[in-house]
């Protein structure tokens, strides 16, 4: 009887002794479930701060590309621009060109007249001299 008494004991100490540790592995259970739902939070923090940092990257990404795209239709509108006067400029060369080529046709005629014309000045000194020469002749016979 006594041996049945020590082991109902020892079988009730065990069982108290399992019931202790199941309530310690219960509390360590629990323990380890709220420091993994505090480390599970802080994760989810920073991804949600990492988060909205890409966003505010994106963004300011997106709003760069919106300043690039109208600075470069600005751009374009002032290549374009350009292309007109750069237009306009040669075909006001191409009028000068074209109005000293006239010019010097016109002072290459006029250098011929010139030239002609001294030459006619020649001739009429010429005759000029021989008209007088036959007067003076003219005037020596009478």
């Amino acid at each position: 009887l006594a041996a049945a008494e020590s082991r109902a004991k020892r079988k009730i100490e065990l069982a108290e002794a399992e019931s202790r540790l199941l309530g310690d592995l219960e509390y360590q259970k629990s323990r380890d479930n709220e420091k993994a739902a505090k480390e599970l939070k802080k994760k989810i923090q920073n991804l949600k701060a990492k988060l909205d940092e890409k966003e505010r990257t994106l963004e300011n990404f997106d709003a760069d590309q919106e300043k690039k795209k109208q600075d470069m239709k600005h751009d374009e509108k002032i290549l374009k621009e350009l292309r007109n006067k750069l237009v306009d400029a040669d075909a006001e060369v191409t009028g000068v060109k074209s109005s000293e080529q006239e010019l010097k046709k016109k002072l290459t005629k006029l250098e011929r007249k010139k030239i002609s014309i001294e030459a006619e000045s020649e001739k009429l000194a010429s005759l000029r001299s021989e008209v007088i020469k036959q007067a003076d002749m003219n005037q020596v016979q009478l």
